[in-house]
């Protein structure tokens, strides 16, 4: 990033007690003047140029006992805190974005794993934390610049420490954990992020840069073609350099119409070169491929579906797909409500299971308002044949999320 020194940026990486301690104070003191800004109407948020903004999340989950591990609470919660700042420069084609992110509680605890990562996405205080501990953390903070080529053509370059999910496999009704689907099968590729193909570091970012080509048609429909370079393993966490990275490349056709209806297609590929062969933990090159499909089938109803394929490389699960459905309010009266449906199948690739079956999931949420820039949804998740083992009982989570966005 041209303003920071890249050795002073990678020293406040490695040291997490004096990182945590900054990023508590600086929550704490915009926090302060959020509450400020509502108590006096204000919900846009400028700071000297800066503009501030962000969401609160408090989510309450449950299990079947069954699936519950052996001295473990069927039911916590769990809350996070997001807060992203953005300043423009040279007449907004350039900018600087930082985001904070703190998360309590580390949600419920299974007694036998699943392919998904977690049933809870908006977990962010780390696997066996209680709801007193806290994880607070510089999240992303990169630089972006966007110079046009011609008339209808541009570039853009991100460099520093990213969020990959920002940049690739996007979806209008499954990609935002905070208000739509929860269990991390939906919300992105469940290869790139689940099967751990990103790379990115136990947080879920990682030190990279993307450079995209973005064409404009007439109207809103662009193509972007896009390339991530990130790192991963010791890279991820500010111990090593980019000499080894993960690489995505995608090509992204957005705001294309079907049928007169707004839609978008992703389709990328990744390799990641060093990832754990699923048999002997031995680390090996890993590749794959996937696409993410929305539509609006009419102003009321959207559809969408993800489907990731692993091409080198022995994983756990080699292919997955997911598909879902979103229903606007306005069908039965309530123009602000929305419900969600969405059901993941999952293929087993390499397991010690006898004979294993694929892995399936269904989710179904519902989302109302409760209050200005503010949601209640109530979200029930089902879980057969946990990472393809048909004898082991069935996954039951019901849940509960309120959001306050601002």
């Amino acid at each position: 990033m041209p303003h920071i020194q890249p050795t002073v940026l990678a020293q406040f990486h490695q040291r997490p007690f004096k990182r945590n301690a900054i990023c508590r104070c600086l929550t704490f003191g915009v926090v302060c003047l959020l509450g400020m800004a509502v108590h006096h109407g204000a919900m846009a948020l400028e700071l000297g140029g800066v503009s501030v903004s962000g969401s609160v999340l408090a989510v309450w989950q449950t299990v079947n006992r069954a699936a519950a591990a052996e001295g473990e609470d069927t039911n916590q919660l769990n809350t996070r805190l997001d807060l992203e700042f953005e300043y423009a420069l040279d007449g907004q084609e350039s900018k600087v974005f930082a985001h904070v992110r703190s998360g309590l509680g580390a949600g419920v605890q299974l007694a036998n794993e699943t392919f998904s990562s977690t049933p809870n996405t908006t977990v962010f205080a780390g696997e066996g934390q209680s709801i007193h501990h806290n994880n607070t953390t510089l999240f992303q903070l990169w630089f972006q610049t966007t110079k046009p080529i011609t008339e209808t053509l541009s570039w853009r370059a991100t460099l520093g420490q990213i969020d990959p999910p920002g940049f690739f496999d996007d979806n209008a009704f499954a990609h935002d954990e905070s208000e739509a689907f929860m269990n991390n099968v939906f919300v992105h590729n469940p290869l790139l992020d689940s099967g751990g193909s990103y790379g990115v570091d136990e947080l879920g970012s990682a030190p990279g840069g993307v450079f995209e080509l973005i064409h404009s048609f007439a109207g809103e429909a662009t193509l972007r073609a896009s390339m991530g370079v990130f790192g991963r393993g010791n890279g991820a966490e500010h111990h090593k350099g980019l000499s080894n990275p993960s690489h995505i490349a995608q090509i992204h056709f957005d705001n294309f119409k079907i049928l007169g209806n707004r839609s978008s297609l992703a389709v990328y590929t990744w390799q990641n070169p060093a990832l754990a062969n699923a048999d002997d933990g031995s680390l090996e090159k890993q590749t794959g491929w996937g696409a993410s499909f929305d539509h609006d089938l009419s102003d009321e109803i959207g559809v969408f579906a993800r489907y990731g394929h692993g091409i080198k490389g022995l994983r756990t699960f080699d292919e997955a797909t997911t598909l879902g459905a979103q229903f606007k309010g306005g069908l039965w009266g309530r123009e602000n409500d929305h419900i969600g449906f969405a059901f993941a199948s999952i293929k087993p690739e390499f397991s010690n299971v006898n004979d294993p079956k694929k892995e399936k999931t269904h989710e179904i949420y519902y989302s109302l308002p409760v209050h200005e820039n503010m949601a209640l949804s109530f979200n029930v998740q089902h879980v057969l044949a946990p990472s393809g083992d048909a004898a082991l009982p069935s996954h039951r989570h019901y849940g509960v999320r309120l959001k306050w966005g601002f």
